[in-house]
C-alpha cells in the first residue's frame, strides 16, 4: 500500500499531469457554470487528451470533473438555476440568501464546505478501498431501488408545508421520466407522436425551462436586481461577506463532516451518485439541525453547507463502483469508464491490487483539485457576488441567451427549444402559484435508475426482496425519516390554524393590511402563500374581502390550469400504457398510483376554495422554492411581464427562422439598447462577446451542430 501511495504521488506530480491540469483548469471553471453541468465539455476534454499517456490523460479527466463540480453552486446561488443535476438543493437556501444581499456569505460558506467535503470524500475513499468490495456486496438491486426511492421521497421532507404539492410534482416528474424508449420490453412510451421524444426528455431543457426562464422573467417583472437588500454593502463589503461565510461554515464543522460522509456513502452506490446524495444530506440536516425545520428554504446557510458538502464529497464515492465493479456512478463516470477500457485498463479487483497506484492517483487528484480550485473561486467571489447587483434588463438578456444555448446543446434539435418553452410556461405557473419545482428534477434524474433496479429486484428475488435484512433496515429508516417530517408539518399546520383564528378579530381592524397603530400588519401584508410577497391592496379604500376574493379567484384559476395539465398527462399515460409490455408499464403505473391520490386531494382543496370553503388550504407555507416578487404597481408589472414573455417568444421564433448566429447576438443587442436602455458602448461590447462566445466555444471547441434556419430552407 505504501509503495503504491508513493508511486501514485510521483506520477501525479510529474511534469506531464501538472501541465495538463493547468491547461484544463480554465475549461473546468467555465464548464461547471453551464446549465446542465460539465458533461458535454467532458467529452471535448476526452478528445483533447486521447493521444496522451494513460496516466496523464486519466488524471486530467478526473481533475476536470472534480474541478467542474466546484463551480456548480455559482448559478444555483446567484440565479436560482441548477448548474447541474447535483446542485439542485443548493438553490433552496442559496438563492434566497442572494436575494437578501447575502450572496457573498453563501459563496464563502459554499466554497469552504466544498473544500472540506472534497477532502473528506477523498480521505473516506482512501480508507474504504480495502473494504469497499465487500461492503458493496451487501447491497443488491433491491437496496439500490430503495435508496433511489428515498432520494425521490426526500421531497416529502423538504416540501415543508406543501407535502401534497411536493409529492404530486414528484410523481409527475417520475411519470415524464418514463417518456421514450423502454429498455424493458422495447416500447416507445408516451411520445405524443414526436420522434424527438423517442429517447426521452433531455434534462437540460427541463432545467432551463423550470428554473432559468422563470427567474429571468422574475428579474424583469420585479424591475430590481437579484439582491433586493444590502446593495451598497454588496458593492463595498463583498470580500468581508465571503470571509464571514467561511467563518460560519467552520462554525458548523460537524454538519460539514456528516454531510460529506453521506455524500461519500451514497456516491458509492451504483447509479445514484450526487443526484440523490445532496438531497439526502439536505433532508437529513433539515431533520437534525436545531431550528432547521422552520428556517431551511428561507435562506439558512446550513442548507447550503449540507448540500454542497455532500455534492463535492460524492466525487470520491462514485469512483468506487466505477473502478471496482465497472458500474459507473454517474454520467461522467460512464464516459471515464469507456476511456479506461480504450486504454486497456479493465475495472475490477485489479484496480485494488495491480493498478492500486493508479487508483490512489485518482484520490490524490480529487483532493488536489479542491486545494487548487477553491482558493481561486474564493479569490474571485467578491467579483462574482457583484453580479447580484446588476440591473435586471442588463443581466436578463445575457442570462436568457446563455441558458438557451445550453438547452439547445442537449440534442442539437429545435425540439430542445420547444421543450424549454413548454417547461418555461409550466415553471412560471409553478413559481407563481407556489408549486415546488425541485421534486420534478430529482424524479426525472432518478426515474430511469429507479425503474432499472425495481425490475432487476422483481426478477431476482420477487416479493422475497422485502425480507432482506438490508432492505428492511433502509425501509425502516426511510419510514422514520418521512414520518417524522409529516408529524412536524401536521403540528405546524395546527399552530397556523390556531393563529388564523386569532387573526379573525384583527381583520376587521385592518382592512388595508394596517393594524390599529396604522402600521402594516406583517401577518397580512407579509409573504403570500407562494412566497410572492404582499398581495396587492386593490386601491385606496377597497374592502379587503373584495381584494381577497379577486386574489383567490386568480389563485384558483392558476391552480386549475396546473392541475388540468398534470391530470391530463396522467390520463394520457394511463391510456397509452394499456398497450405496453407489462414490464414497461410497471414504473409508470407506480407513478400514477402515487400521483393520483395527491391529485384528487389537491383538486378537492381547490374546489373547496372556489366555493369559499377552507381557503386556508390554498396556502402552502414554505414550499422549497421562491415565488414571484410582487411590488406596489401591478399594472406596470403586468406590462413588464408581457414585454419579457413577448421578447422570449420573438427570440425562440427567430432561432427557428434565421438561426442562432444571427438571432442571438441581434436579439441581445436590441433588447439591451431599446428595453434595457444600456449605453451603446456596453450593448455593442456584450454583442461582440456573444458572437465570440458562439464562434469560439460552440463552433471551434464544442463543434456544435446547429439547426438549418427556415429561411435557408425556403431559398435553397
Amino acid at each position: 500500500m505504501l509503495d503504491a501511495a508513493v508511486s501514485a504521488a510521483q506520477h501525479l506530480f510529474s511534469l506531464g499531469p501538472i501541465i495538463g491540469m493547468l491547461v484544463v483548469l480554465p475549461i473546468a471553471l467555465f464548464s461547471g457554470l453551464m446549465p446542465g453541468g460539465h458533461l458535454p465539455v467532458t467529452v471535448v476534454v476526452l478528445s483533447l487528451v486521447s493521444f496522451l499517456d494513460p496516466w496523464v490523460a486519466l488524471t486530467i479527466v478526473v481533475f476536470h470533473m472534480a474541478a467542474s463540480d466546484i463551480t456548480e453552486p455559482v448559478p444555483s446561488i446567484l440565479m436560482g438555476i441548477p448548474g447541474a443535476r447535483s446542485a439542485q438543493a443548493t438553490i433552496l437556501d442559496g438563492y434566497p440568501m442572494a436575494r437578501q444581499g447575502l450572496a457573498g456569505v453563501a459563496l464563502g460558506a459554499s466554497y469552504t464546505t466544498t473544500l472540506v467535503g472534497g477532502c473528506v470524500g477523498a480521505l473516506a475513499l482512501l480508507l474504504s478501498l480495502p473494504i469497499a468490495r465487500d461492503l458493496l456486496r451487501l447491497f443488491g438491486s433491491a437496496e439500490f431501488f430503495l435508496l433511489a426511492l428515498m432520494g425521490v421521497m426526500a421531497v416529502a421532507v423538504v416540501s415543508s408545508g406543501a407535502v401534497v404539492k411536493g409529492m404530486l410534482t414528484a410523481a409527475f416528474g417520475l411519470a415524464i421520466s418514463m417518456i421514450g424508449f423502454s429498455p424493458i420490453g422495447g416500447d416507445i412510451r408516451a411520445h405524443f407522436g414526436l420522434e424527438y421524444l423517442w429517447d426521452g426528455l433531455p434534462l437540460i431543457p427541463i432545467v432551463v425551462g423550470l428554473f432559468a426562464l422563470p427567474e429571468a422573467i422574475d428579474l424583469v417583472v420585479g424591475d430590481r436586481p437579484i439582491a433586493t437588500q444590502r446593495i451598497e454593502a454588496i458593492m463595498k463589503d463583498a470580500q468581508k461577506d465571503v470571509y464571514r461565510g467561511m467563518a460560519i461554515a467552520f462554525s458548523h464543522k460537524w454538519l460539514m463532516v456528516k454531510s460529506s460522509l453521506i455524500g461519500t456513502f451514497v456516491g458509492m452506490l451504483p447509479g445514484l451518485g450526487s443526484s440523490a446524495a445532496h438531497w439526502i444530506a439536505y433532508a437529513y440536516a433539515r431533520q437534525t439541525e436545531k431550528g432547521a425545520k422552520e428556517s431551511f428554504g428561507k435562506g439558512d446557510v446550513r442548507g447550503v453547507i449540507a448540500a454542497d458538502a455532500a455534492n463535492n464529497s460524492v466525487d470520491g464515492g462514485v469512483l468506487i463502483p466505477t473502478l471496482v465493479f465497472g458500474i459507473p456512478g454517474s454520467g461522467g463516470m460512464a464516459i471515464f469508464l469507456a476511456m479506461m477500457v480504450l486504454y486497456g485498463i479493465q475495472p475490477g479487483p485489479a484496480m485494488l491490487s495491480t493498478h492500486l497506484d493508479l487508483t490512489l492517483s485518482f484520490v490524490y487528484t480529487i483532493a488536489f483539485a479542491n486545494i487548487i480550485v477553491v482558493p481561486i473561486m474564493l479569490w474571485f467571489s467578491p467579483l462574482i457576488v457583484k453580479t447580484s447587483a446588476i440591473p435586471p434588463n442588463t443581466l436578463a438578456p445575457v442570462l436568457i441567451a446563455i441558458v438557451t444555448l445550453g438547452a439547445f446543446q442537449a440534442s442539437s434539435s429545435m425540439g430542445d427549444i420547444l421543450m424549454t418553452a413548454v417547461f418555461g410556461v409550466m415553471g412560471v405557473f409553478m413559481k407563481r402559484y407556489g408549486w415546488p419545482r425541485p421534486p420534478i428534477l430529482i424524479a426525472v434524474v432518478l426515474g430511469k435508475i429507479l425503474e432499472k433496479y425495481l425490475w432487476l429486484s422483481i426478477n431476482t428475488w420477487g416479493w422475497a426482496m422485502l425480507l432482506r435484512p438490508q432492505f428492511l433496515i433502509i425501509f425502516a429508516f426511510m419510514l422514520l425519516f418521512v414520518g417524522a417530517s409529516l408529524w412536524f408539518q401536521v403540528q405546524r399546520r395546527r399552530k397556523a390554524r390556531a393563529l388564523s383564528r386569532g387573526l379573525e378579530g384583527d381583520l376587521a381592524l385592518s382592512a388595508l393590511g394596517a393594524d390599529a397603530a396604522g402600521e402594516p400588519d406583517p401577518r397580512i401584508s407579509g409573504p403570500g402563500p407562494a412566497g410572492q410577497g404582499a398581495a396587492p391592496s386593490g386601491g385606496e379604500g377597497a374592502p379587503i374581502d373584495r381584494v381577497q376574493k379577486k386574489a383567490l379567484t386568480l389563485e384558483v384559476a392558476g391552480e386549475s390550469l396546473l392541475l388540468s395539465a398534470v391530470g391530463g398527462f396522467f390520463v394520457y399515460m394511463f391510456v397509452a400504457s394499456l398497450g405496453w409490455n407489462p414490464g414497461a408499464a410497471l414504473t409508470p403505473y407506480i407513478a400514477l398510483a402515487v400521483g393520483a391520490p395527491f391529485l384528487l386531494i389537491r383538486i378537492f382543496h381547490v374546489a373547496r376554495a372556489a366555493f369559499g370553503i377552507g381557503t386556508e388550504t390554498m396556502s402552502s407555507g414554505q414550499i422549497m422554492d421562491i415565488g414571484f416578487r410582487i411590488g406596489e404597481d401591478p399594472e406596470a408589472e403586468h406590462r413588464r411581464f408581457a414585454m419579457i414573455v413577448g421578447a422570449i417568444a420573438v427570440l425562440y421564433l427567430g432561432l427557428w427562422v434565421v438561426g442562432f448566429h444571427v438571432m442571438l447576438p441581434l436579439w441581445t443587442l436590441l433588447y439591451m439598447h431599446f428595453i434595457g436602455r444600456v449605453r451603446p458602448i456596453w450593448s455593442v461590447t456584450v454583442t461582440v462577446l456573444m458572437i465570440a462566445f458562439l464562434v469560439g466555444i460552440y463552433d471551434y471547441l464544442l463543434h456544435a451542430v446547429w439547426n438549418e434556419p427556415l429561411i435557408l430552407k425556403l431559398f435553397s
